[in-house]
This record gives C-alpha cells, sequence and structure tokens, in this order.
C-alpha cells in the first residue's frame, strides 16, 4: 500500500515560477516536541500565481535572512527564487489532518528586492 512517504511531489510544478516573498520569521530547533530559543534558519512565506495567491511556507536552514524579518513590512512582496525546495505531505495523528512541510537549500531575491 503507498504511503505518504513514498509520494513523490515535483515541487517546481506544484510551486510555479514568480514566486513572491510575503513574510519571513525564525525556523526554531525543536526537541521532543518542544521549541528551543536556537534559531536554526528562516521560513519564507511565499505566493505564486500558480498556487491561486495561496500561502505557502518555505523553511531554509542554516542562513542569514534574506530580509530582516524586524524590516520586512506587511504588505511586501519581494521576488524571491528557491534553490532545490522540496514539499512533502504528512498525517498529524493528533488532528487527523494532512498536512505540507517545503524545504529548500537556499533562497535569493531577484533583482536584489526591495531591502
Amino acid at each position: 500500500m503507498l504511503t505518504l512517504k513514498q509520494l513523490v511531489i515535483n515541487s517546481k510544478a506544484t510551486l510555479g515560477e514568480n514566486l513572491k516573498l510575503v513574510g519571513i520569521a525564525p525556523a526554531y530547533e525543536y526537541r521532543d516536541g518542544k521549541r528551543l530559543n536556537d534559531v536554526v534558519g528562516y521560513r519564507y512565506s511565499v505566493v505564486s500565481p500558480t498556487l491561486g495567491y495561496d500561502k505557502i511556507d518555505i523553511k531554509v536552514l542554516g542562513e542569514q535572512p534574506l530580509v530582516d524579518p524586524e524590516k520586512f513590512q506587511v504588505g511586501q512582496a519581494l521576488p524571491i527564487v528557491l534553490v532545490n525546495p522540496q514539499i512533502k505531505v504528512f498525517q498529524d495523528f493528533r488532528t487527523k489532518e494532512i498536512k505540507i512541510s517545503a524545504t529548500a537549500d537556499s533562497a535569493r531575491l531577484l533583482g536584489g528586492g526591495n531591502k
């Protein structure tokens, strides 16, 4: 029987092109289900026309933020490129919901963005 872990998602086709960065937040380390204070990367909230402008969070480990999260303004939409995006699905057994997890090896702003 096919399991969710066996599904292979074409991340580039799913996300499409013309991604826009609309939010940024630190990604923290978790241990035994509890959040620690160590920042391990950043979560970039992106939208794309392919997704009907629905927002998806992409976790990028071990990088400095593309934009200072405290200076990022609500309503900004900066062009962003993701390197090697990966999308996985999993079941949250507490809520019985199917959820999405997305990561990328790195990210960069196109044309320098509007920092």
